[in-house]
């Protein structure tokens, strides 16, 4: 008789094999239109530099290690840099982005080689001739949250600390549905564990999602998400339930408008008891030009048990940060732009700085010059 644990194990090792089962009965079946034997091939490059200044700061001058993106301080440095290659058929497509730069180098530390530098890797099959279904396998795009490591493509600069302590991209199986009219888009995941690509020690640690965005009209949407991870600690297993929800509006062709609330539980892997984290947050952004643009952001992230941050200290340290950053962008040209960021962060213990003299604030500064095509 199985326990729990193998139960558990069981079933989410079906999921995966029906799951794949399916991909490779749309594979085989998938329609061929002969008079559509064009591939569409497109490149692009997104390339962030950067330079921080904190005004605490350690003596190896990187951010606090709950931070992701913008990590080095008064160092010159590139967050990120991809070339990404795009081919397209009727019923195919393919992305493929390798990338480099702090953040590849911070974000998949525990990644293995090569693997380290994989932005995007993905191959994907529209299933059905009448409806926008397609089934997608690879390196994803996280589907949790309103931010992306791209900056570009984020009203602020840096990220939010709801951002960088969720998934920024996803391994693993995604099938989805976009509506005619373009208001829904429905996606389910199997997935390669929490922000994972190579398992690690070669034990798989199975997820699942849900994403469905709803748009109202062109300016304004709403977008729930959630991740279920059977995960394991010290050989123990224990869940994780986390959930994202946010809402967009714009208003007059100048204001923009981005409310978010971030919830998860954990199981503890000892104790059996369940700990909980959460992370609202607001962003207010003001286009006065084409080329100018600012923005406010105002955050709280919650995590008093270390679920998910754990400070760089000897004892456990209760984790609840209130943010709020102000920022300003100039686009020089249409795919080059400057921004600048002044954010401070507080908690309610001491987290910042060296170990001998910690304290509760931190103000942080960042430049960056962006480009993208």
């Amino acid at each position: 008789m199985l326990n729990k644990k193998g139960k558990s194990i069981q079933l989410f090792s079906f999921l995966i094999i029906g799951f794949v089962f399916s991909l490779k009965i749309a594979i085989d079946q998938a329609p061929f239109d002969s008079s559509n034997t064009n591939t569409n091939a497109n490149t692009s490059v997104y390339a962030e530099a950067y330079y921080a200044v904190d005004a605490r700061e350690n003596k190896i001058y990187n951010r606090s290690n709950f931070l992701y993106n913008h990590t080095s301080t008064r160092t010159f440095s590139t967050n990120i840099f991809f070339v990404k290659l795009n081919l397209e058929k009727k019923y195919w497509r393919f992305n493929f982005s390798p990338m480099f730069g702090t953040y590849a180098n911070v974000n998949l530390s525990n990644e293995r080689g090569f693997v380290k530098n994989i932005f995007e890797a993905n191959v994907g099959c529209k299933i059905s001739k009448r409806k926008n279904v397609w089934l997608d396998a690879g390196v994803l795009p996280s589907h949790i949250g309103f931010e992306s490591a791209i900056g570009a493509d984020n009203l602020t600069l840096t990220r939010s600390i709801a951002a960088e302590n969720s998934p920024y991209f996803e391994s693993g199986i995604r099938l989805s549905y976009t509506s005619t009219n373009q208001k829904i888009y429905l996606a389910f995941l199997l997935l390669n564990g929490w922000q994972k690509i190579y398992p690690i020690n070669f034990e798989f640690e199975p997820a699942a999602g849900i994403q469905l965005l709803y748009s109202f009209s062109k300016t304004s949407s709403i977008n729930l998400s959630n991740i279920l991870v059977q995960g394991k600690n010290a050989g123990f297993l224990y869940y994780r339930f986390f959930n994202n929800v946010y809402f967009k509006k714009q208003l007059f062709n100048k204001f923009e408008f981005v409310a978010g609330l971030d919830y998860g539980i954990q199981e503890n892997a000892f104790t059996k008891t369940i700990d909980h984290w959460f992370s609202p947050q607001i962003v207010v952004a003001f286009k006065p030009s084409t080329n100018l643009n600012f923005a406010l952001r105002l955050e709280n992230y919650t995590d008093k048990n270390n679920v998910v941050i754990l400070p760089l200290l000897p004892s456990q340290v209760q984790v609840n940060l209130n943010g709020v950053s102000i920022n300003a962008d100039y686009k020089l040209k249409e795919n080059f732009f400057f921004r600048l960021e002044a954010k401070k962060l507080y908690n309610s213990q001491d987290i910042f700085g060296e170990l001998n003299s910690l304290k509760k604030d931190n103000l942080m500064f960042t430049f960056s010059v962006c480009y993208k095509n």
